[in-house]
């Protein structure tokens, strides 16, 4: 039966891996036309005042750009397929593979620390307004919930800002080295996945308290915290594993705004900077490896499902 399941578990995969391609391919696709038609010259923002006719086409020349648009397209994605994500215009033929090794750690340090924040004090939150249901417990949990929601990353960074580093001095305004550093960003980014992950918590865990399993639990003599952890908790959580997937793989890849308030040398700010510039390559590999990224976590979600409910199968 194990091997059955193995055999059932990988096909799957591999089915999931095989769709997930001409969706990456059709997003690259599209990121690179829109880029062809953007009605800026990246060239010409790049040489300013220097651009004369001969530099222009040397440089164009140097970056591919001379060729037929389908032969730029294909030569992008057998390049990318081997690790060369192409040269930034901005940064005057800097790797973006180099950018990418550079920030996508700091990026995903920071996304992982407010993921274990977000998710951890979410679940916590949920479950306690679900048992205290009614109470002002549970009324100031949604509300903080809901103010989470609300308030956008660039108001609520300000905000903290004010009261955390300027006021009480608890932590500094910017910048980046430091465990400390790490505070503000990761309480913005941590807030909005931290509510809604307590309002998805709470809901599910009240259907489930409902059940019949759970009242033939406590009807066995079982204490209410193993009924709670034990038997609802671990079958609430099949709803939050899918909202927790796309809030991974929404902070693994970066924050543009928060990155860019904070400046944290991270993909998020790099690609802010791109869009500013008009460097099209960095454009077209950040939303490739956000595209990449968002197919991943989908799929580990997935197979997490088996392990929170063992009931669940793939054939």
């Amino acid at each position: 039966m194990e091997r059955v399941g193995l055999v059932s578990m990988t096909n799957y995969i591999l089915r999931r891996l095989l769709i997930a391609i001409p969706t990456i391919l059709a997003i690259s696709l599209i990121t690179f036309i829109a880029g062809y038609l953007s009605p800026s010259d990246p060239i010409t923002i790049m040489l300013g005042d220097k651009g004369d006719p001969a530099t222009v086409e040397r440089v164009k020349h140097e970056y591919g750009l001379d060729k037929p648009l389908w032969e730029q397209y294909l030569s992008s994605v057998w390049n990318a397929l081997h690790g060369n994500l192409g040269l930034s215009f901005f940064y005057r033929g800097w790797p973006i593979a180099d950018m990418f090794k550079q920030g996508l750690p700091i990026t995903a340090r920071l996304g992982l620390t407010a993921a274990l924040l977000g998710v951890s004090l979410g679940i916590i939150l949920g479950v306690v307004s679900a048992i205290k249901r009614g109470t002002w417990v549970d009324k100031l949990a949604m509300f903080i919930s809901l103010l989470g929601i609300s308030i956008p990353s660039f108001v609520l960074a300000p905000i903290l800002i004010i009261i955390l580093a300027m006021n009480l001095h608890l932590v500094p305004v910017a910048g980046w080295g430091k465990p400390e550093n790490y505070v503000l960003p990761a309480l913005v980014l941590a807030a909005r996945p931290l509510s809604l992950i307590a309002r998805i918590t709470r809901s599910s865990m009240l259907d489930v308290i409902r059940q019949d399993y759970i009242r033939t639990a406590r009807a066995k003599g079982l204490g209410e915290r193993v009924v709670i952890y034990k038997h609802a908790l671990k079958n609430a959580l099949i709803p939050v594993l899918t909202v927790t997937g796309m809030t991974l793989g929404d902070l693994l890849t970066g924050s543009f705004i928060v990155e860019t308030i904070f400046n944290v040398p991270g993909i998020g700010r790099a690609s802010i900077t791109s869009i500013y510039q008009r460097d099209y390559p960095v454009i077209q590999a950040t939303t490739l490896m956000y595209a990449v990224t968002f197919v991943m976590m989908n799929l580990i979600v997935d197979l997490l499902y088996t392990l929170v409910d063992p009931r669940i199968r793939y054939s």
